[in-house]
């Protein structure tokens, strides 16, 4: 029996290259084979398999690749390329991160202040003999499209809620070092509308998509992105929500649970993700997901929705301001029911749902909900207790942007 336990781990050490533990039970003739979970993807005589449904079968083709190149530890974007050399990439795209490197001072003034190549060198984004890594044409090629497709961006406006009817759409190409930025200004001017509302003689701007959320779920998707499966990051954008879509995918040896619980950092892309936190972009702890969702945190049910793989990750964001209502003042001088519901609520400790269903004359508290809440999104009306939006404490005063309707 000791003889057919030391081949049966042999043979699995030969055949795998992993060392499972493996126990008899002498009184059964059971053989207990325990193996550790592998952080890495494991190999069968060199072929990799994947589950599909109910059935095993070999990967192929690009599925094959990065199975391959996670077992090495091997990048796809940290390969040189040759035949090009610093003169290939933008000079200016370097400064900008030189720049904000220094004001994030992640990194001595001294490493900064070296010729570009010794830079980039430094940053292990090219080779001792001057031959970029994909990573640096990704990064501080003018335009990496020519050199490496899939690398650019497409932004579409959908219409209505649901449609696939595209209104209009533009290709992001340049320089990922200066993707975030541009993509975020793009999509807050010309696919989205800022809620414009007054608190006070103040003029309130509130964007559809909280900046922290958007702009983290837009750094994630291109410093995360598998550029190697040549398929660009696609950003669609309906009247209620925008959806980021990349091909980054989980680590490996994670599940989605992981993911959604507190976890380490660990980029699709190394250096590429050296690079963004050198610049300020990023953190190192794996925290990119609790920033999205807590861009959310003042929207009660309308959590962001994250959908992710092992090649696809997908973030869902709402639009906070999709179904608000401009109440002008002329709607309330009109409205004189409208202007007596203001009125009745004009007092400093606020009116309980029942009191407002009284005023209105229903016998159910949500008649009242339903007729504050558009009150709430126009800023007439606040809750007294914003923190806790379904407390049994809860109740509602005329702001003072409700007041000045009332002069």
């Amino acid at each position: 029996p000791k003889g057919d336990m030391k081949k049966i781990t042999d043979t699995i050490a030969n055949k795998l290259s992993i060392y499972p533990a493996v126990h008899i039970d002498e009184t059964t003739n059971v053989i207990t084979i325990t193996v550790q979970r592998s952080p890495v993807p494991v190999d069968l005589d060199g072929k990799f398999y994947i589950r599909t449904g109910n059935t095993t079968q070999a990967a192929t083709g690009r599925v094959h690749d990065l199975m391959a190149s996670r077992r090495l530890n091997i990048s796809w974007s940290d390969m040189p390329l040759d035949g090009l050399d610093i003169s290939c990439l933008d000079s200016n795209a370097i400064a900008f991160f030189r720049k904000r490197a220094i004001e994030k001072k992640a990194i001595s003034t001294d490493s900064l202040n070296v010729p570009d190549q010794d830079l980039l060198i430094k940053l292990n984004l090219m080779t001792k003999d001057g031959i970029p890594t994909r990573a640096a044409i990704l990064l501080f090629h003018p335009n990496p499209e020519d050199v490496l497709r899939g690398s650019s961006v497409k932004v579409g406006m959908f219409e209505g809620t649901d449609s696939p009817e595209i209104l209009y759409e533009d290709f992001v190409g340049g320089p990922l070092i200066t993707m975030p930025d541009r993509l975020c200004d793009l999509i807050n001017t010309k696919y989205s509308k800022k809620r414009i509302s007054y608190k006070g003689l103040n003029m309130v701007e509130t964007p559809p998509f909280p900046e922290e959320s958007l702009r983290e779920a837009i750094i994630n998707a291109v410093m995360h992105n598998d550029y190697g499966s040549c398929t660009w990051i696609q950003i669609r954008v309906w009247e209620n929500r925008i959806r980021i879509d990349d091909s980054g995918g989980l680590p490996f040896d994670w599940t989605y649970e992981d993911l959604m619980s507190e976890h380490r950092s660990v980029p699709t892309n190394p250096n590429l993700a050296y690079v963004f936190f050198l610049a300020g972009f990023v953190e190192s702890w794996g925290r990119g997901i609790s920033r999205i969702i807590g861009g959310y945190s003042g929207y009660p049910g309308m959590e962001p929705e994250i959908k992710a793989s092992h090649y696809s990750f997908t973030v869902i964001l709402k639009n906070v301001n999709y179904g608000w209502n401009e109440i002008s003042v002329e709607t309330v001088q009109k409205d004189a029911a409208l202007e007596g519901l203001l009125r009745f609520l004009d007092v400093q400790e606020g009116r309980s749902s029942r009191e407002i269903a009284e005023f209105l004359g229903a016998t159910r508290s949500s008649v009242a909900s339903r007729k504050i809440t558009p009150l709430i999104e126009s800023g007439l009306v606040e809750r007294t207790i914003p923190d806790a939006v379904r407390s049994k404490n809860q109740r509602y005063r005329t702001t003072d942007s409700g007041r000045d309707m009332l002069r």
